[in-house]
């Protein structure tokens, strides 16, 4: 997959004594906006948002200096990386994330860490159009075999959440076959942005509620 034009993107919310952090990839930074909306009073957010896989050599070192460059304790980290895997198969992902995930532990101090399942790669998003060319099957094709290997890294991720003694979100099912909140294959509606933005908080307070 190549790269998108979101290399690396850092937001800070200076507002609240709590903080909380949301590590991810697109799909995290279009909802990060909704889910500073329903954070409760009190709390602030930090976001950092790459297309950078768990692989790439100074993921860990930057992450680590933004997330620590005005906070040093978060109430939760939520933690997403797998729809860019940069060639990585599936031992090599699960050994990449398992190491970056410790090392960021060991690097931001929080109460909790949320491991978060990547979203669905979908077919062709519903049109307001009617003369728009059908899906071809080559593209159906690669689409399905693309997600094949999201779902079989997500049960990578599952398995890690498992050996870590940490908490996991299963953000793939809940949003699964709907096309219908689909801008691309990848990326979310306004409607979509929101569910995706409720979901999380409801997964992170959760576990801060614990």
């Amino acid at each position: 997959m190549r790269k998108e034009k979101l290399e690396w993107t850092h937001y800070e919310s200076r507002e609240g004594d709590k903080k909380i952090l949301i590590i991810g990839d697109s799909i995290v930074w279009g909802s990060h906006a909704l889910i500073e909306e329903i954070l409760p009073e009190g709390y602030g957010l930090t976001t950092i948002a790459t297309s950078d896989g768990v692989n790439e050599d100074n993921y860990v070192r930057c992450i680590s200096a933004l997330a620590t460059a005005n906070d040093t304790y978060y109430e939760a980290v939520y933690f997403n990386n797998g729809l860019h895997i940069r060639g990585q198969n599936a031992d090599e992902y699960e050994e990449n994330y398992e190491k970056a995930v410790t090392e960021l532990m060991k690097a931001i101090p929080a109460k909790k860490w949320i491991l978060g399942f990547s979203t669905p790669i979908q077919g062709k998003p519903a049109s307001n159009t009617d003369n728009e060319a059908p899906i071809s099957d080559q593209e159906e094709k690669s689409i399905i075999a693309r997600n094949a290997i999201i779902i079989e890294f997500n049960e990578r991720v599952k398995k890690i959440a498992a050996n870590l003694g940490l908490p996991y979100y299963d953000a793939y099912s809940f949003i699964e076959k709907r096309n219908d909140l689909k801008t691309d294959n990848y990326h979310y509606n306004l409607e979509g942005r929101q569910l995706i933005a409720d979901a999380i908080c409801k997964r992170i307070f959760d576990e801060i509620n614990l």
